[in-house]
């Protein structure tokens, strides 16, 4: 008999990886351009700005000094421009705050007084502002000084924008970094010795909740997005979906695919906590029919944003379709890995419990730490080396075998 999860189907989804600013629940969304240009989804003009020294206008579309970087994958970027004697950096991003606005942030590393232009003059900002003299920017932009070591900020309002003076209590970057990193925490938290490895992890949670688009999102995004706690009709009903194309391509391999455990698993877990016992009930009894499969090995390297997270966790814990089981380090640990403390918060373990667990190193061996939620009985097991570890216990530690080593290109 053809399996069925007795759901409505919807159509199938795309994944398009867009980089946004905004804030999580509203609407207004942007992107930064590489010279720091922030152009709004309702296609108006691009918000610029740009730096006088005491040399020249520096505009970051033409100044080849400009380099950028995202805050550990948060919607929260750097841009920085060079000037005589220094660096002046605008850190750009969005705050609640006022019914919602975009923040600027400029900070003068250089040696001497600067000008800050900016193309909007319906803004709020820290200090008064004035017309720009000498540039080429659009009419309607204002000038802001910023002194030696100093600090200024540009606040635009999302909904009905004006001049004004911006609050001095509106968060600054580190703490909307802070914010940004705690929301990805909610499916699982992981700290590990690769540390551009976690701000993918960071990056791929967080632009998932500012992308409310669901032709945009993959199937593994889809399941993400309901362990993020975004909660909706459309994303339930893809849930179903999704887990019925998993079973039926698992029916046409003589292996598991990698993801199968964890997307499943993690299926039928959101189902169960969404209430959908059917559904939860339906993916459990799918999973029973390959528990006696092998499961392929993880790929080489993922360069897919949507797959990272599902990438990361399935090389740290692989749920059993059995059920009732989990494997610790299921293809090693990473030789770059050795050495190095490391640790993971509410990953899957079955459709009904999670496993955390930290490693320190005595010497050579890996001391393992865990502690299991959800009812008693869960069977954790691991094969760091020959030697084969397993408990049922809840909570514990144990020494393990030194590691042996392992392809470190399967973790790049």
């Amino acid at each position: 008999m053809k399996f069925s999860f007795r759901r409505r189907r919807v159509a199938d989804t795309a994944n398009t990886h867009v980089k946004l600013i905004g804030v999580r629940g509203a609407e207004w969304r942007a992107r930064v351009g590489a010279d720091g240009a922030v152009h709004e989804h309702d296609g108006s003009a691009p918000i610029t700005w740009q730096i006088a020294a005491a040399d020249e206008w520096h505009n970051p579309a033409r100044e080849p000094s400009v380099r950028q970087k995202w805050y550990a994958g948060t919607p929260v970027v750097e841009t920085r421009v060079r000037v005589p004697g220094g660096d002046v950096a605008t850190r750009t991003f969005c705050v609640a705050d006022l019914g919602g606005m975009t923040v600027w942030e400029f900070e003068n590393e250089s040696a001497s007084p600067v000008v800050v232009g900016f193309s909007r003059s319906d803004v709020l900002t820290s200090v008064p502002s004035s017309p720009p003299i000498g540039t080429d920017l659009p009419a309607g932009s204002i000038a802001v000084p910023l002194g030696h070591r100093g600090t200024t900020r540009i606040g635009l309002l999302h909904s009905r924008p004006h001049t004004g003076r911006l609050p001095d209590d509106v968060p600054r970057a580190p703490a909307v970094v802070r914010g940004w990193e705690t929301a990805a925490e909610v499916p699982s938290r992981m700290v590990l010795p690769d540390h551009a490895l976690s701000s993918r992890i960071v990056e791929a949670r967080t632009q998932l909740l500012l992308d409310s688009d669901l032709s945009r999102v993959s199937s593994h995004l889809v399941v993400e997005r309901l362990r993020l706690g975004e909660v909706g009709l459309e994303w339930e009903l893809d849930l179903s979906r999704i887990a019925e194309q998993v079973v039926a391509s698992q029916r046409r391999n003589s292996q598991v695919t990698w993801d199968a455990p964890w997307l499943l698993t993690n299926i039928a877990a959101i189902a169960r906590r969404l209430g959908d016992d059917v559904l939860a009930d339906d993916v459990t009894a799918a999973m029973l029919r390959f528990a006696d499969r092998d499961v392929e090995d993880v790929p080489r390297m993922v360069e897919d944003p949507a797959t990272v997270i599902a990438w990361t966790e399935a090389m740290l814990v692989r749920p059993s379709l059995a059920g009732g089981q989990c494997t610790l380090f299921p293809h090693g640990i990473p030789r770059t890995w050795w050495g190095q403390s490391f640790e993971w918060h509410r990953i899957t373990a079955d459709p009904t419990r999670t496993v955390s667990a930290a490693v320190r190193w005595h010497g050579a061996r890996p001391a393992l730490l865990w502690e299991t939620s959800g009812p008693a009985g869960l069977v954790i097991d691991s094969a760091v080396a020959e030697d084969v570890w397993h408990t049922t216990l809840p909570t514990g530690e144990t020494l393990l075998p030194e590691p042996v080593a392992v392809d470190d290109t399967v973790f790049s």
